[in-house]
């Protein structure tokens, strides 16, 4: 029980304790006197254990007060002892901190006079090695000044990232001062030494042998100074180009002057040399030097720098660099001058082309160095040239498809299979020397502009062939019809091939990135190939038509011969054609060959096979299944077809017979004998199951034709009524 309540929960708490024991039964009643004593027991138990003076053991709560009391003294002692020690740690900590802040003062002094006393070697070094150089500058010990200008270069260095900012200016003067004085030295020797190897070779310069001693001063000069060369920034001189150059090395500098003297000389002045519509005088004259000295470049500097393990570009490329950066410069000054006239801008841009194609295909100056082609492909140079190939192109293929002979074949008889005409050859030279000007450019988006101009011209020289083709008059075996068909197949061929290589390919991949496709299958003439492959099919369905229509005129005649009542060519000696076939057969001759003479050689192949195929559906159709038939006119209807008719195709096939499935087939069926014709009625009409029908009439030789339809011959025969 709880009796830290409240009197009133107290009481509450009693008289639900005494329900809960009686209840609502009266007779528990008696039991209150047990309950008092039990009550009166606890009671008495509970004041016993409260007795501190018992004769019992002393209590827990005794223990526990005493057990207090000895931890309070136990506290008091640790807390005086704790106060105590803090004041002597107080104390010792002062002592320290006068101490630590003495030897502070000490250790900053002792670094203040140890960075001084650097800081004073430093400029003690320097002095002395500057001191070196200049008792050595006059001496022949030329290696000695170039490692003690190297060291001196290094000590510059080691200041770069340091706080002696006043320390690394005073060096980085130093080192630049004696950089000036041992370039100016050995410049002024290695012109020296270039003047007695008579450089640049002139003449009989050429050819001229040099002394050993000669090239030995010369390679040893090449070597000082590149050596010196170390931060080759300092070289690099102010330009207006946009165009990235790496700078040379001193020697390669001092080989390119004098040619860059006479280049200027000749053409940046008032030279008659200097001539905005003679472009090609100066590019020449940079491949002739290149000719006349890369040779004595590769034999005698570079050596020198592969000793120096300089393997970044050979000296050989170095020098073409260098005189590349001079018509580069001239060029880019050159071109702005050009824009308002087309006839000069696009000669300039076509040597331009042509040089860079010759420095760097016959002379190996590398693809990822800079040349012309940079300058061309600045945006306005580049948007003038582009807008000025659309003009050129477009009057070239006016030209060319306006000329008289525009649609002859460059090549007579069956030499060329192709039959290739003029305006085709031209064309595709059109777009082959525009593939030709930008395969060389850099940029993919340079590039793609380039062959969207060829993709123009593709469809505009389609258009140009359906303007021809409405304009001719004549029936079409007598026309420019087949010619324009051969031009339309060859440019087509081309093209498909072209689109596959390596070149286009990749055009097609930067494409399809660009227009965020990820798909790069597929070429990038695609969808100009099946235009022009539909006007091919056309073209050629529609002569195929003509020269069927001509067969089908001259057949009337014989389509209404009286094939039910011919006499059997067993009573002439010798079998003959039927009169009424010999013109169709006569204009299929004429008009065959006519094909073959004209037509390019896959085009002629396509387009007698469609012959064929509509010639055995007219002649089945028209003739075999309509017409009745007796001995004489079945046996000369075979005659007629199999010995003249496939004969005639014989000489385009070894087969001929396979294009004529149908005729072939009613040949078998009509000219086979009486005997196994009826046979072969009755297994048919018949109602026995274990006879498939294509297999009787496979046995029969008949491949093509249905049940029915071979019932239907059988009932033209007039021996089977």
């Amino acid at each position: 029980m709880d009796f830290s309540q409240s009197p009133t929960n107290l009481e509450t708490n009693i008289i639900n304790k005494i329900n809960e024991e009686f209840g609502s039964d009266l007779t528990k009643l008696s039991s209150c006197d047990d309950m008092k004593q039990k009550l009166e027991f606890e009671k008495n138990k509970i004041e016993n254990s409260l007795l501190l003076n018992g004769s019992e053991v002393p209590s827990k709560i005794s223990t526990a007060i005493q057990h207090v009391h000895d931890t309070l003294e136990k506290i008091k002692k640790l807390s005086d002892d704790h106060t105590n020690l803090n004041k002597s740690v107080d104390i010792y900590e002062e002592r320290v901190n006068k101490i630590k802040s003495m030897a502070a003062n000490y250790i900053d002094k002792i670094n203040a006079l140890e960075k001084a006393t650097d800081y004073l070697e430093v400029i003690k070094k320097l002095e002395e090695l500057s001191n070196l150089l200049e008792s050595g500058i006059n001496e022949k010990n030329e290696k000695k000044q170039i490692s003690n200008y190297l060291m001196l270069y290094e000590i510059k260095k080691s200041l770069y990232n340091t706080k002696c900012s006043h320390l690394y200016l005073y060096a980085n003067e130093t080192v630049h001062y004696w950089y000036n004085i041992l370039k100016d030295k050995f410049t002024t020797d290695y012109e020296e030494i270039l003047k007695v190897i008579k450089w640049p070779f002139v003449g009989s310069a050429l050819t001229s042998v040099q002394a050993p001693e000669t090239l030995n001063s010369f390679q040893t000069l090449t070597q000082y100074l590149i050596e010196i060369q170390i931060d080759r920034e300092e070289e690099i001189s102010p330009s207006t180009l946009t165009i990235e150059f790496e700078p040379l090395s001193l020697p390669m500098m001092q080989l390119i002057k004098p040619l860059k003297k006479r280049f200027v000389y000749h053409f940046m002045g008032t030279r008659q040399t200097n001539r905005a519509d003679k472009p090609e005088w100066y590019f020449t004259q940079i491949l002739t030097w290149i000719k006349d000295h890369h040779e004595f470049v590769e034999k005698n500097v570079q050596p020198v720098y592969s000793k120096l393990n300089r393997k970044k570009v050979t000296a050989k490329t170095e020098f073409m660099r260098g005189l590349v950066q001079i018509a580069v410069e001239k060029l880019h000054y050159e071109l702005p001058h050009l824009y308002y006239d087309d006839s000069l801008f696009s000669h300039c841009v076509d040597e331009a082309l042509g040089f860079d194609r010759e420095v760097r295909n016959s002379y190996g100056y590398p693809a990822v160095q800079p040349g012309v082609i940079e300058v061309l492909t600045q945006a306005q140079t580049f948007l003038k040239w582009i807008n000025m190939e659309k003009h050129f192109t477009q009057e070239k293929m006016d030209v060319f498809l306006t000329s008289p002979t525009a649609f002859n074949t460059i090549v007579s008889g069956d030499i060329d299979e192709n039959r290739v005409t003029e305006c085709a050859d031209s064309f595709i030279n059109l777009l082959s020397t525009l593939t030709e000007r930008y395969e060389i450019f850099r940029q993919p988006g340079h590039k793609l502009q380039f062959l969207q101009l060829q993709l123009d011209l593709i469809d505009d020289f389609r258009v140009r062939l359906l303007q021809k083709l409405g304009e001719e008059k004549s029936e079409p075996l007598n026309s420019k019809f087949p010619n324009i068909l051969n031009t339309v197949n060859y440019v087509t061929n081309v093209l498909a091939e072209w689109g596959v290589t390596t070149h286009f390919l990749h055009l097609q991949y930067y494409k399809s990135k660009l227009q965020g496709d990820g798909d790069s299958a597929g070429t990038v003439f695609d969808d100009y190939l099946k235009v022009l492959g539909k006007m091919r099919d056309d073209l050629l369905l529609e002569l195929t038509d003509h020269v069927f229509m001509d067969m089908k005129a001259k057949s009337m005649p014989y389509r209404k011969d009286k094939w039910h009542a011919m006499e059997s060519i067993k009573n002439f000696v010798k079998p003959t054609i039927t009169a009424t076939a010999c013109p169709v057969f006569q204009v299929l001759i004429s008009k065959l060959h006519q094909l073959q003479v004209l037509l390019a050689t896959s085009l002629f192949e396509n387009c007698w096979h469609m012959l064929a195929k509509k010639i055995d559906h007219y002649l089945y159709e028209e003739i075999a299944a309509i017409c009745v038939f007796n001995e004489g006119g079945a046996m000369q209807f075979h005659y007629d077809i199999t010995k003249n008719l496939f004969p005639l195709f014989g000489q385009y096939s070894t087969k001929p017979d396979s294009n004529f499935k149908l005729l072939k087939d009613a040949c078998v069926i009509l000219s086979m004998s009486k005997g196994m014709a009826i046979s072969l009625l009755q297994t048919l009409n018949g109602k026995d199951e274990q006879y498939d029908p294509t297999e009787v009439l496979v046995d029969v030789g008949v491949f093509t034709l249905q049940k029915y339809e071979v019932l239907s011959l059988l009932s033209r025969r007039t021996d089977l009524d």
